[in-house]
């Protein structure tokens, strides 16, 4: 009887981020799987440019190394859009405070708070499945 009178839970509408005034400002990156083998995938929130990177594996020393390997072409983002493997690793961390951007972690769980992400991961594995082909 008394759940028929609760209150029903709202859900909280999403802060969307403020749109960025350039290139390279702000950055979503993940990393997904598929057959045997692992990417990393990042999009510009500017100009929706994707960068997609084969990974040996998901270690953050190996996701650093492909980092600066974009970053010596495009320039070092402000801010790095992300889940937290890997991303909130203490390499990580260091690597964000020695070339001076932010990290940003969102919930793996909850996906849509970062949709940025999400749909790079969908482009990217779409560009993977048709280059395997």
């Amino acid at each position: 009887m008394r759940e028929r009178y609760a209150r029903n839970n709202c859900k909280e509408s999403l802060k969307p981020y403020e749109l960025p005034n350039r290139p390279w400002e702000r950055v979503g990156a993940d990393i997904f799987s598929y057959g045997n083998n692992s990417y990393l995938v990042m999009m510009d929130a500017y100009s929706n440019w994707l960068e997609l990177r084969s990974l040996r594996n998901k270690s953050a020393i190996e996701i650093v190394s492909k980092l600066k390997s974009i970053f010596s072409k495009f320039g070092c983002l402000d801010t790095l859009i992300c889940d937290n493997v890997s991303f909130n690793s203490f390499l990580m961390k260091q690597f964000a405070i020695d070339w001076n951007f932010e990290i940003v972690t969102r919930s793996p769980n909850y996906p849509r708070s970062n949709e940025l992400v999400e749909k790079e991961v969908e482009i990217a594995k779409n560009i993977v499945k048709k280059s395997l082909e």
